[in-house]
């Protein structure tokens, strides 16, 4: 007999697993590469790295501020093969008087603290609090948001069972 996971519980992961205080932030690390294929050294330091590495390595513009990444969970999509996803956005605006960057990758952390995040404290930007998810490298690395400009990145939350 095949078993047959609930959507309820696939909603249930991708919400509050992955997406409980789900939170984007931009960091400048060339060394995790910055391709789509990197080399084996360079998988090996994405898998690796850690929320105070990571933190370490975050920009630290005028103005820059973590995306706060909230979704409705009547959006997750199910197919008939089992798997259930959704596509969340990040977003960055660099204020109109001042540039953001330059930055490698966008790293999507769960779990981040939120308390107290606010645009004057860049959403609590340089706090570790939290696990990475996902590491990917931007288009275009090394990136520099020019002033009043906005980058978008945009990821996929999925469950297959």
């Amino acid at each position: 007999m095949i078993p047959t996971i609930t959507r309820e519980i696939k909603t249930y992961f991708i919400t509050n697993t992955i997406g409980y205080n789900l939170v984007a932030f931009l960091i400048n690390m060339p060394s995790l590469g910055n391709t789509d294929s990197p080399i084996a050294d360079q998988l090996l330091l994405r898998e690796r790295l850690m929320m105070t590495d990571a933190v370490a390595q975050e920009i630290a513009s005028v103005g820059y501020q973590r995306s706060i990444i909230t979704f409705d969970s009547d959006n997750i999509v199910f197919d008939n093969l089992g798997k259930a996803s959704i596509d969340v956005t990040a977003e960055f605006f660099a204020p109109v008087e001042n540039e953001i960057g330059p930055f490698t990758h966008i790293v999507w952390a769960r779990g981040a603290n939120l308390i107290g995040a606010t645009s004057v404290n860049g959403n609590n930007r340089g706090d570790n609090t939290g696990t990475i998810w996902k590491v990917e490298p931007v288009t275009l690395a090394l990136l520099t948001l020019q002033a009043g400009s906005t980058y978008t990145a945009t990821t996929d939350i999925s469950i297959t069972v």
